[in-house]
């Protein structure tokens, strides 16, 4: 399953965080992780996804809810 990677990197830019914000808030060690989370995200687990959420405001939440959609209800 190919899917549209640009609604996480278009959440994580709504949100206004960087990218070393987003791999904190994500719990992943290094920014370089992150990235590859980004192009594919497939490989993001759950617990990645929740805090990332949690960080970011209502605009970004509405993106990554998409993003998170497009995965679960294609």
């Amino acid at each position: 399953m190919k899917l549209n990677s640009e609604r996480f990197a278009a959440a994580r830019r709504a949100s206004g965080m960087t990218y070393e914000q987003i791999t904190r808030a994500a719990g992943l060690k290094s920014t370089s992780t992150y990235a590859s989370h980004e192009d594919a995200p497939l490989q993001f687990r759950l617990g990645e996804i929740g805090g990332m959420y949690e960080s970011m405001n209502d605009d970004a939440k509405r993106i990554l809810r998409e993003a998170v959609e497009e995965i679960f209800l294609p």
